[in-house]
């Protein structure tokens, strides 16, 4: 059995706890939880302090953590609003960030700094859903027919890279 140390997960938990209550009584600086608990996790770990490292309880806590936040995106998608004009602005959207990545991965490809310009390309069209939507929910835009429309692009562009 692997040496296992609950030190990082109790201060994962902590930074989990900290963060929205320091969004909370910001309000006036409207930053997201989120970039938070983005900015606390650079500053605590590897890159910066090099107080914590990802061990196995921070891996298992890290994949359920993301499946739950993928869930509760998948929650806040109205599939009877995905439809017609949200769907098409959804898909145009993707296709024109593929079309900018396309000559961006080649650029780097043909300087070197890149082996696979068509996989640069795909990461660059990925949203990360999981971070827009909990964004718009503490901005409280999740349910508004721009938030509608971001989830929905973001959703497009998330399945496409997945696909891709």
């Amino acid at each position: 059995m692997p040496n296992v140390s609950l030190v990082g997960l109790l201060a994962v938990a902590a930074v989990a706890v900290v963060a929205p209550l320091l969004a909370a009584l910001a309000r006036r600086l409207r930053v997201p939880s989120v970039v938070l608990e983005i900015v606390a996790g650079i500053v605590l770990g590897p890159s910066v302090l090099n107080w914590l490292h990802v061990d196995l309880p921070i891996s298992v806590l890290a994949i359920i953590g993301l499946a739950f936040l993928l869930f509760l995106a998948g929650l806040e998608i109205d599939l009877h609003r995905l439809r017609g004009r949200l769907l098409r602005v959804a898909l145009i959207g993707t296709l024109i960030t593929l079309a900018l990545g396309a000559p961006i991965g080649l650029g780097l490809h043909a300087i070197g700094w890149v082996r696979s310009p068509l996989f640069l390309d795909v990461a660059l069209s990925a949203t990360g859903l999981g971070l827009v939507v909990p964004a718009l929910k503490d901005a409280g835009q999740a349910g508004s027919p721009t938030g509608q429309t971001v989830i929905a692009a973001a959703t497009v562009a998330d399945f496409t890279a997945v696909i891709l």
